[in-house]
């Protein structure tokens, strides 16, 4: 065993590791430490003997809520008769189910119940023979109690952890703001998957930094039901923390959340999380400008009459394919007009390129047209590659 005595500058440097590290599990010594620990010392009655009628139920109901919640995410249920009846409320982070759940949770359920040999340096067991038991740690947690909280689906015990780092003050109310919409988006959609679990990332342009988010519910819970838990807990994080602050989280029985500014996502991305708003790519934007005024100078010259001047000189004037050409040039204009109600659907177009009879409308003005080229831009002559060969479908 260690000592636990620790000088308060310790304590409190100890205490900031355990609580806000926003990517990897608290430990001590080798021993996953709880950030919430209740064991209730004070309550009349509130502990059981080893050879107890409660603690055999306690060591059913355990081995139940271990096995669903390594398989399912979380679990809730009971096991026996008053006075000897055990609740019981498990939950496992939805990206650590499995082996992790079932060694973490396996191993708390052996604390409480004292079943266990010591453990590593460091070790110790928690809640020792206490009834009513909250334990919240990283990625798994545990509920225990003689009476009956389950059917009730209270979240209580509640508890709250902020990241110690502040966002500038000037965009202090947009973050909030950004923070907000990110876990109501990402509520929503853990509400309606099976597992209640859900996760979502958004790019936060004021600190060109990525935010991520968590959330999730136990899964006994109806949809509505885990909504409007986690929408409870969204809307009341302004009381429990600082939302100015780079992350924070609300651990809680039924439901949780937790969100960090952060490089790297403290959860494990894959084709279920929200992208709410992607991180620009910074070499999109030229494409978009030179598109841009490729596409008004094209226009420009159609409406003068000069649309040839866009065929490639390896072409020529386009000889006995120029009428196509230009039907090619035509419909792309059209598909480029400001008015995006004017722009003709992919299956017109077809139709447009395959009936060379069809008679087109005249192109509008294209998008951006307040991007002028400048003065020489239709008379310069384009670039070109003339070595390359150039196949002309012809349709049937």
């Amino acid at each position: 065993m260690v000592d636990l005595v620790l000088p308060v500058t310790h304590f409190l440097l100890l205490l900031l590791l355990i609580c806000y590290d926003p990517t990897t599990s608290s430990t001590v010594a080798g021993g996953e430490v709880p950030f919430y620990e209740d064991c209730d010392p004070d309550t009349a009655g509130g502990t059981y003997a080893q050879n107890s009628t409660y603690r055999s139920n306690l060591a059913a109901l355990a081995a139940e809520l271990v096995k669903n919640s390594t398989g399912y995410g979380s679990a809730a249920g009971s096991f026996g008769a008053a006075p000897d009846a055990v609740y019981g409320v498990a939950l496992c982070r939805g990206d650590s189910t499995g082996a992790y759940c079932s060694e973490h949770l396996g191993q708390v359920f052996d604390d409480v119940m004292n079943r266990s040999s010591p453990g590593s340096p460091g070790s110790r067991s928690r809640c020792v023979l206490h009834k009513n038991v909250s334990l919240y740690y990283d990625r798994f947690q545990l509920r225990l109690s003689d009476r009956d909280f389950v059917s009730g689906y209270g979240n209580e015990p509640e508890w709250p952890l902020n990241n110690t780092n502040l966002v500038n003050s000037s965009v202090a109310g947009r973050f909030r703001e950004h923070v907000a919409e990110l876990l109501n988006a990402t509520a929503a959609d853990a509400a309606q998957q099976p597992d209640r679990y859900g996760t979502g990332d958004s790019w936060f342009q004021e600190e060109s930094t990525m935010v991520y988010a968590l959330l999730q519910c136990t899964r006994d819970m109806a949809p509505g039901r885990c909504l409007a838990c986690l929408r409870r807990i969204i809307s009341e994080m302004p009381r429990m923390l600082d939302a100015s602050q780079f992350g924070g989280r609300v651990l809680g029985v039924r439901c949780l959340l937790r969100y960090e500014m952060a490089s790297n996502s403290f959860f494990h991305i894959d084709n279920r999380t929200l992208h709410l708003q992607k991180q620009p790519n910074p070499k999109a934007w030229p494409w978009a400008v030179i598109v841009a005024v490729a596409g008004v100078a094209a226009w420009l010259m159609w409406r003068d009459g000069r649309w040839h001047e866009l065929i490639d000189r390896c072409l020529g004037d386009g000889g006995r394919h120029g009428a196509s050409i230009k039907r090619c040039v035509q419909v792309a204009l059209l598909c480029v007009q400001e008015d995006a109600e004017d722009r003709p659907a992919m299956d017109d177009v077809v139709k447009m390129l395959i009936n060379e009879q069809a008679i087109l409308p005249e192109p509008g003005q294209s998008a951006y047209f307040n991007i002028r080229p400048s003065a020489g831009a239709g008379a310069d002559a384009p670039s070109s590659a003339c070595s390359i060969s150039i196949s002309m479908i012809t349709p049937r």
